[in-house]
C-alpha cells in the first residue's frame, strides 16, 4: 500500500530510483532512449525534420538536422548567458542595497 504522506511517498520514490540504479550495469544503454529523444541529440532533429518534410537525399536531411541542432545549441547558449547576466545584476543590486542600509 502506498504511503499517504507526500514526504514519505517522495522518500520511497527516491529510494526506489536509487535501488534500480544499483542493478543497472549499462547506464548508457538505459538512458539512450531519452538521450535520443532530446533536442540536444542529432537523432531528435533527424526524426523531427524527416517526418515534417520530404528531403531529396539523406545528406540533405542530415545537413538540415545539423543546422537545426546548431540553432538549438545557440539558442540555449544565449538563454544561459542572459540568465547569468540577470543573476549577476540581481546580486549586484542586492549587494548595493545591503551596503546602503549598513
Amino acid at each position: 500500500m502506498a504511503a499517504k504522506d507526500p514526504d514519505r511517498r517522495r522518500r520511497n520514490a527516491v529510494d526506489a530510483v536509487r535501488a534500480s540504479w544499483i542493478y543497472t550495469t549499462d547506464r548508457t544503454a538505459r538512458t539512450a532512449p531519452a538521450t535520443q529523444a532530446s533536442p540536444v541529440h542529432i537523432d531528435y532533429w533527424i526524426n523531427r525534420l524527416g517526418s515534417e518534410r520530404d528531403y531529396k537525399t539523406e545528406a540533405d536531411l542530415m545537413a538540415a538536422a545539423e543546422t537545426a541542432l546548431s540553432l538549438e545549441m545557440q539558442r540555449r547558449g544565449r538563454a544561459g548567458a542572459e540568465t547569468r547576466r540577470r543573476n549577476k545584476a540581481a546580486k549586484q543590486q542586492e549587494a548595493a542595497r545591503l551596503a546602503a542600509s549598513a
